[in-house]
C-alpha cells in the first residue's frame, strides 16, 4: 500500500473503533428505532413471535435484535440488542471497499471506503440503530456485484456475480421498501443497453451480443425474490398494503435543493481542480462558464435556511434552467478528453444509470432528510474516489496528507457532540445510566415515560390512547397503547384509563384532516372529562397525560349554584342554568374572583361562539370585559385549547370557570355582570330567548361589589 493508502487505513480503523464504543455506551434513543426497530426487537422477545398484525417495514434488523436478546437470555437490553450494529457498520464499509475495488483497484477501493467510513452524517448516524446504514450495505453490495457481473466477460463469473447481486438484493428488500428502487436501476441498465444496440440490422448477432447482461438481470431479479419478496407476499396475504410506505405527509416536505447534488458537485470541483495533471490544458473558459452556471442553480437554496416542516426550500425553474444548461456546456467542454479515460468513463456511468432512480425517489419525495440518500452516497462518491486516487498519486505533499487527516477527523469525532452535555460525555460520567442518556436527547419523552411507569405500576392492564405517539410503545411492549386511535369524540375514550396529548398528536390530526379542536382535545381544562396528571415541554417535545373520567360525570346535575328563575336559551344549542359566585364576592384589581357559569346541551351549535362577560354598573355602562373562548385552557403548540360549541352534546353540563379581576381601578359601589355570545370570526351577538323575551344578553342575578 502506498502511504495516503496506509493513512486512509488508519482513519477507517480509528473511526470504526471511537464508532464501536459509542455504539456500545448509547441505548435507543433516535426517533425511528424508538418507533420500530427496537420496538419490535422487544416485541418479538418478549411475545417469542411477530404478531400478524404487524404489516410494516421487513424485519432484517427488527429480528437482529430480537435474536440477540434471545440467545443470550438476558431479557430486554438495549444494549445486548445494539450489538449487531458495528458489524453492520463494518460491512457497509467494507461493501464501499469491494464496490470500488471490483470495479477499479484496490487503491480506488480505499478511498470510496474512506470517504463512506469518513463521511461526517455516516459518523452521526453509525451509533442510531437506524436502517439506512444497514440498507447501504445491502444496496452497495448489490452494486457492487451487479456491475462486476455487467462487466465480466468469463461466463460462469458472471453467473457467479449475478447470483450474489441477487442475494444481497433479497438481502436490501427484506431490509427496506425503498431496496427496490435498484429493481428499477436493473431495469434502466437493461433499457441502456438496448439503446446501445439500437437499430438492429442483425436480430442474432444483437442478441448474441445483448444477451450476457440481459441474464445477469434476470439471474439477480430471479435470485432476489426468495428474501426480498417474503416479507411483501406475507402482508398481502394476513391483508396488509403489501408495499408498506411512510405516511403521505412526508414526501410533501421534500426538500428538492442544490444540497441533494453535493456528491455530483463535488466530483465536478475535484474533476475540474485536478485537471491541472491532464496532458492536454482544457479549455478553461468553456469550463468556468458552465462551472458557474451550476453554482447559480445549486447555491440559492444551500444558502436558504430550512425553517421546518411546510417550507421546503426547493429549486424553481430557474435553477434547474441553469443546472441543465450548466451540465451541458461542462459536457460538451469535456468530451474532447473523454479518449484519456474512456474504460473509468463507461463503469462511472453505468454506475451512475444503477442509482439514478434510487436518487430520483429520494430527490423527489424523501429528499427532507439527507441520511435517506445514504444507500447510493458509495455509488455517488465514486468518481470522487477515482479522482482523488489519481490526484493524490501524482501530488504527494505533507500539506495535502495533514489537510486530508484534518478533514477526515470531522467524521470520526463529530458523533463525539451532543447539543446538551457537549463533548465528554463519554468520560465524564454525566450519564450514568439509559433513563440519563434519554434525558439528554428527549427530556419530555423520558418525563412521560417515568410517570407513566408510576401510574400503571399497580395496574398493568391500563389502556392508554395517545395519538401519534410512535416512540412510547418502546417502553411499554405488551401494554394496550393505541397510539392509532385519533379521537375526536369524548365516547371514543370509552374504557380508556389515560389520553396522551404531545407534539405528535398536535401533527396527527391535521394530518388525517380531522379538526384539531374537538370534544377530547377541548376538554383538556374541564375536569368532569379529563383531568391533567402532568405535562412537561422540551426545546422538540410537548407531553400533557390526563386521566380519562367515566363519560357519565360530564352528565351529572352540578352542585351549589344559583339557578336561573326562568329558562334562558342560547340559541338553540345550549340551555343557562345558572351560576356561582363567592360569598359576598368583590372585584379588585390585586385579586381574582371565580364566576362559574353552567350550561346544559342541546345540541352541537351552528357556529363558534365566544362568551362574553362584561362588568357594568348602575347606569348600564360597561367598564370591564372578561370575553374568551368556553373552558379555555392553556395555549398548546400555538393553538388555544377550548370546548368550541361546535361540538357541545346534548344533555350534558359545561362548567364554565371565569377567574374575573379589575384591569384597572373603577369607583367602588354595586355592580352587575352581564354573559353572552357572540360568533367567534363575524363577532355577531348571538341572540338569546329569556321566557318570553328576545335579548342579546342575560345579566346575573346577584350584585357584585367593587370595593
Amino acid at each position: 500500500m502506498s502511504r495516503d493508502e496506509r493513512v486512509i487505513l488508519g482513519l477507517i480503523i480509528g473511526a470504526v473503533v471511537l464508532h464501536t464504543v459509542i455504539i456500545a455506551f448509547w441505548n435507543f434513543t433516535h426517533y425511528d428505532p424508538l418507533w420500530v426497530y427496537g420496538y419490535q426487537g422487544r416485541l418479538y422477545t418478549l411475545r417469542g413471535y411477530i404478531s400478524p398484525t404487524i404489516g410494516y417495514y421487513p424485519q432484517f434488523i427488527q429480528l437482529q435484535y430480537a435474536y440477540l436478546q434471545i440467545m443470550t437470555g438476558s431479557g430486554i437490553n438495549d444494549h445486548i440488542a445494539r450489538a449487531m450494529i458495528p458489524f453492520l457498520h463494518l460491512a457497509s464499509i467494507l461493501a464501499a471497499y469491494t464496490l470500488g475495488q471490483r470495479l477499479f483497484n484496490r487503491r480506488i477501493g480505499v478511498f470510496l471506503a474512506g470517504l463512506w467510513a469518513l463521511y461526517p452524517h455516516v459518523g452521526q448516524w453509525s451509533y442510531a440503530g437506524d436502517l439506512e446504514i444497514p440498507l447501504t450495505m445491502g444496496f452497495t453490495s448489490a452494486a457492487a456485484c451487479l456491475l462486476s457481473a455487467w462487466f465480466s466477460t468469463e461466463r460462469r463469473e458472471r453467473r457467479h456475480y449475478a447470483l450474489l447481486a441477487g442475494l444481497f438484493l433479497g438481502i436490501t428488500m427484506w431490509t427496506k421498501p425503498t431496496g427496490g428502487a435498484f429493481i428499477l436501476g436493473v431495469i434502466l441498465l437493461v433499457i441502456l443497453e438496448v439503446a446501445r444496440h439500437w437499430p438492429i440490422h442483425d436480430l442474432h448477432e444483437t442478441w448474441r451480443k445483448f444477451y450476457p447482461r440481459f441474464e445477469v438481470a434476470v439471474i439477480t431479479g430471479v435470485a432476489s425474490i426468495p428474501l426480498g419478496a417474503l416479507w411483501y407476499a406475507r402482508n398481502g396475504i394476513l391483508g396488509h398494503d403489501p408495499l408498506p410506505l411512510p405516511n403521505p405527509f412526508w414526501p410533501t416536505q421534500a426538500l428538492q435543493s442544490g444540497a441533494e447534488f453535493g456528491w455530483p458537485w463535488l466530483a465536478l470541483t475535484l474533476l475540474l481542480l485536478s485537471s491541472r495533471f491532464w496532458p492536454e490544458r482544457p479549455n478553461w473558459r468553456s469550463w468556468i462558464i458552465g462551472y458557474g452556471l451550476i453554482c447559480l442553480a445549486l447555491i440559492p437554496t444551500l444558502l436558504r435556511p430550512y425553517e421546518g416542516f411546510n417550507d421546503p426550500t426547493r429549486m424553481g425553474v430557474i435553477e434547474w434552467a441553469l443546472l441543465i444548461l450548466g451540465s451541458g456546456i461542462i459536457a460538451f467542454s469535456l468530451r474532447p478528453y473523454a479518449r484519456l479515460a474512456p474504460i473509468t468513463l463507461r463503469k462511472i456511468g453505468w454506475a451512475y444509470a444503477l442509482a439514478f432512480p434510487y436518487f430520483v425517489v429520494w430527490f423527489q419525495s424523501y429528499s427532507y432528510h439527507y441520511r435517506l440518500s445514504f444507500a447510493i452516497v458509495p455509488l455517488l462518491a465514486l468518481p470522487t474516489a477515482v479522482i482523488l486516487s489519481a490526484w493524490l498519486e501524482q501530488w504527494r505533499t505533507p500539506v495535502l496528507r495533514l489537510a486530508l487527516i484534518a478533514i477526515a477527523s470531522v467524521g470520526i469525532f463529530l458523533p463525539l457532540h451532543l447539543s446538551t452535555p457537549g463533548w465528554d460525555w463519554l468520560w465524564s460520567n454525566e450519564l450514568p445510566d439509559d433513563d440519563a442518556k434519554l434525558e439528554v436527547t428527549n427530556t419530555a419523552l423520558l418525563w412521560t415515560v417515568k410517570t407513566l411507569r408510576d401510574l400503571v405500576a399497580d395496574h398493568p392492564d391500563a389502556v392508554i390512547v395517545a395519538p401519534g405517539l410512535e416512540r412510547l410503545p418502546f417502553f411499554f411492549p405488551l401494554m394496550d397503547i393505541r397510539i392509532h386511535d385519533t379521537p375526536i369524540r369524548l365516547s371514543e375514550l370509552e374504557g380508556v384509563d389515560y389520553f396522551i396529548y404531545t407534539q405528535e398528536s398536535a401533527w396527527r390530526y391535521p394530518e388525517l384532516d380531522l379538526p384539531s379542536i374537538n370534544q377530547v382535545t377541548g376538554s383538556m381544562s374541564r375536569t368532569t372529562a379529563l383531568v391533567q396528571v402532568g405535562g412537561h415541554s422540551d426545546a422538540n417535545f410537548f407531553s400533557r397525560i390526563f386521566f380519562v373520567q367515566r363519560p357519565q360525570r360530564r352528565f351529572l346535575h352540578p352542585r351549589e349554584f344559583s339557578e336561573t328563575d326562568q329558562t334562558v336559551l342560547f340559541g338553540d344549542f345550549a340551555q343557562f342554568m345558572g351560576h356561582r359566585l363567592p360569598y359576598e364576592a368583590r372585584l379588585s384589581t390585586d385579586q381574582d374572583t371565580l364566576l362559574l357559569l353552567i350550561w346544559k346541551g342541546i345540541r352541537p351549535a351552528a357556529n363558534d361562539y365566544k362568551i362574553y362577560v362584561h362588568l357594568l354598573n348602575e347606569q348600564g355602562e360597561q367598564v370591564a370585559v372578561w370575553d374568551d373562548m368556553p373552558l379555555r385552557g392553556e395555549t398548546i403548540n400555538g393553538q388555544p385549547m377550548y370546548y368550541t360549541t361546535l361540538v357541545w352534546e346534548q344533555d350534558e353540563y359545561i362548567v364554565e370557570e371565569r377567574l374575573l379581576r379589575l384591569p384597572a381601578p373603577i369607583p367602588p359601589g354595586r355592580y352587575s355582570l352581564r354573559i353572552g355570545m357572540y360568533d367567534l370570526y363575524t363577532e355577531e351577538r348571538l341572540t338569546l330567548q329569556i321566557g318570553e323575551v328576545m335579548s342579546d344578553g342575560y345579566t346575573l342575578s346577584e350584585v357584585i361589589e367593587v370595593e
